[in-house]
């Protein structure tokens, strides 16, 4: 490469950077963002243990960890009590190569608020297509799998609690679950009967499952559908080939600074 190529990719390289620059912090929406008293002090505890080294929000940070911009999405249930109780293992007893911090309930409900206001601020990685969640895709295949209108009254309930409680979000029946969780169509098998109805009854907050308050006849039927799940394992899986139901998009409809939703 002569002299004046280099001075063309150099000045081309330094005008990508400003014009990037200038996208990221002329955002409206970042602008925009504004938090809590309490998310405040949260946002004070990200900072101050530099969590930001590890993880990112909105793309920007350390690659140690993953992006925790939609943390709160992830683990969302209906009144909360999955994601705190997932943020206080991880806080107070550290997962892997994440170290415990030993953080109090008022630091972690701090930190809680300051992730979830984080996360209504927009999604951290820009997404060209639309696709049916995790959730959709498992009820999916189990309906074809196993026909609604063959079920006892028990393994209804049950599968109405399982879509309730949005077991699937942590116990996918194939590798693709993040969090290493016990698939749901062989918990029956390896566990035995017994542990999965302890388990359901009081919780295992070490290993980020909540107790959700279950009556002995919901668990009754959390268990029946969970046996008649592990009869059906290998049809399921097989289901797991291909995902259906994504929409493509133009490029210009892609959120490449995607703060909003």
């Amino acid at each position: 490469m002569n002299v004046p190529q280099r001075k063309t990719l150099l000045i081309a390289l330094v005008a990508i950077f400003f014009t990037q620059t200038w996208f990221v912090y002329s955002d409206p929406i970042g602008a925009q963002t504004r938090l809590s008293d309490h998310a405040i002090q949260g946002r004070g505890l990200w900072l101050k243990h530099n969590c930001q080294s590890c993880h990112q929000l909105f793309g920007f940070g350390g690659f140690l960890g993953p992006d925790l911009t939609n943390v709160a999405s992830r683990f969302a249930d209906s009144n909360g009590t999955r994601f705190d109780a997932r943020l206080a293992t991880i806080l107070t007893e550290g997962s892997k190569v994440m170290p415990a911090f030993h953080l109090d309930r008022e630091q972690r409900d701090k930190l809680a608020s300051y992730l979830r206001e984080i996360n209504e601020a927009g999604v951290g990685q820009p997404r060209a297509a639309s696709a049916i969640t995790p959730h959709e895709h498992f009820s999916s295949i189990v309906q074809k799998v196993i026909p609604p209108a063959g079920w006892t009254d028990a393994e209804a309930r049950g599968w109405a609690l399982m879509e309730m409680h949005s077991c699937i979000s942590c116990h996918l029946p194939n590798k693709s679950s993040s969090l290493q969780a016990p698939r749901l169509t062989t918990l029956v098998g390896v566990s035995g009967e017994d542990r999965v109805r302890k388990v359901l009854a009081q919780g295992s907050l070490e290993k980020g499952m909540p107790n959700f308050g279950l009556s002995a006849d919901k668990i009754e039927s959390l268990v029946q559908m969970l046996i008649r799940l592990q009869d059906a394992d290998e049809g399921i899986r097989a289901g797991y080939g291909t995902v259906k139901g994504v929409s493509t998009r133009s490029l210009k409809d892609l959120p490449w600074f995607e703060y909003s939703r």
